[in-house]
């Protein structure tokens, strides 16, 4: 029999009485950081793609959208542009399109699939480490492991994976920038936002909050630094406008007809609900990143946002969606919320963190609940779940590290000396029991079989 979520959590708190702490390092170490990046991805990667995907795939799938994929594919192989899918950028269809010429093209969207697999395990630990440590980076992994959605990512023959990849990475080196400031973290951290729009027109949702923040950041230091900062990020910008003109075509799908909720709701309602009339041309700004003024923006997302909200309630109980959120959503809950709680708690004298956390969040958020109320599919679940793991990582890590973390924390550093090697067996420990509890070894509904 499962354990339930309240022992879970006693035995969480009962961990927290080891001898040393997991309190978040105050120091970067490039080199050392980007190789546990890296190290801990492939690990990722490997162990969703290999192990615990394989409890959640059953049988053969196939999705609604796998021609359409395919033929971006095949039609960006042989140079014929024109027959491309207008609901696919130009860069999403990239790298399987280069790994297809060696390896045929549904064995290329795999291999895409399997890497963008391991680039979300290092914006994953990227994220975590940035908000508040290693360990924390560690524990949002784990937990990774443990919901379906992510790790079947890396066996999903479309482009999504890549999306998922890329929208984590960005979120975690956006904090990554806010919390050690520099500018090579500032070009890094813009330059992952550019790629959230150009690999996707969805993916301003995700770019707007980050380069809000950003500029929040960056901006108010000094008026010398001030304007250096504000010339970069106008520059990778301007270049990401350029990138977009060419990642979509001149009649790409636009934002609002590939996110219509009115579109959706009269395609999924049940039999007996009216009809929505859709907004007529004159409403809709057809909004592409690079070609549709950058003006139409709010109205866009406006338009969006009010026509979501009027629709969600009247799908919420649809038979798809209703057993998709019972079933992925509504049982993590009871952990996330509270571990989220603790960590918001935790941050309040570290607003760098506190307002990364919310603003790289939001956007996942959004689409969390498009996936719990509008249209349930495994896809957008992915696109959704990324905070959830983040959530419990750092969570856990503020429920392990107290009372250590003090009122006042020291200044941020990009170099010093290492983290206090005693914190390494107890905190091992604990990523020994996160282990026996996603593997299975210890029953709960961490374990593949339960999730």
């Amino acid at each position: 029999m499962m354990t339930s979520w309240p022992l879970l959590l006693l035995l969480f708190f009962m961990l927290a009485f080891l001898p040393d702490k997991a309190g978040g390092e105050r120091v970067w170490r490039r080199r050392t950081e980007i190789g546990f990046a890296i190290g801990l991805g492939l690990l990722f990667g490997l162990a969703a793609c290999s192990w615990f995907s394989r409890f959640h795939l059953t049988g053969p799938t196939l999705s609604s959208d796998f021609y359409d994929f395919c033929s971006a594919v095949s039609t960006y192989r042989s140079e014929d542009l024109s027959a491309y899918s207008q609901d696919r950028s130009y860069f999403a269809g990239w790298l399987p399109t280069v790994l297809s010429r060696r390896v045929g093209i549904v064995d290329g969207m795999a291999w895409t699939a399997v890497f963008s697999s391991v680039l979300m395990g290092i914006g994953l630990y990227t994220w975590g480490r940035a908000l508040h440590s290693r360990w924390a980076g560690v524990f949002t992994l784990l937990f990774a492991l443990a919901m379906a959605p992510l790790v079947v990512l890396g066996r999903t023959l479309t482009f999504y994976p890549e999306y998922v990849a890329v929208f984590t990475l960005s979120a975690g080196l956006v904090c990554l920038a806010i919390r050690f400031r520099s500018i090579l973290n500032l070009v890094v951290a813009c330059l992952s936002i550019g790629a959230c729009l150009c690999i996707d027109v969805r993916g301003i949702v995700w770019a707007l909050p980050s380069l809000f923040l950003i500029c929040l950041i960056y901006l108010p230091l000094g008026r010398k630094k001030g304007a250096i900062h504000g010339a970069i990020i106008l520059a990778v910008m301007s270049f990401a406008w350029w990138g977009g003109g060419r990642a979509y075509s001149s009649d790409h799908t636009t934002l609002e007809d590939q996110a219509n909720p009115v579109r959706l709701y009269n395609e999924h309602k049940d039999f007996g609900q009216p009809l929505m009339t859709e907004p007529g041309p004159k409403d809709i700004p057809n909004f592409v990143w690079g070609h549709t003024p950058i003006h139409q923006i709010p109205k866009t997302l406006f338009m969006l946002g009010r026509d979501t909200k009027k629709v969600g309630p009247l799908l919420s109980d649809a038979r798809q969606t209703r057993r998709g959120r019972q079933n992925h959503f509504d049982p993590w809950y009871p952990v996330v919320i509270p571990l989220f709680v603790l960590a918001l708690i935790a941050m309040r004298q570290r607003p760098l963190a506190f307002f990364g956390l919310l603003f790289t969040s939001v956007p996942f958020l959004a689409v969390l609940y498009h996936a719990s109320t509008l249209e349930f599919r495994p896809r957008f679940a992915a696109s959704a779940m990324p905070p959830a793991a983040l959530f419990l990582g750092i969570g856990l890590a503020t429920l392990w590290s107290l009372p250590s973390d003090p009122a006042k924390p020291p200044k941020e550093k990009e170099n010093g000396t290492r983290f206090d090697p005693k914190t390494i067996w107890p905190n091992s420990l604990r990523v020994v029991v996160l282990l026996a509890l996603v593997w299975g070894f210890l029953p709960s509904y961490l374990s593949p079989k339960a999730s």
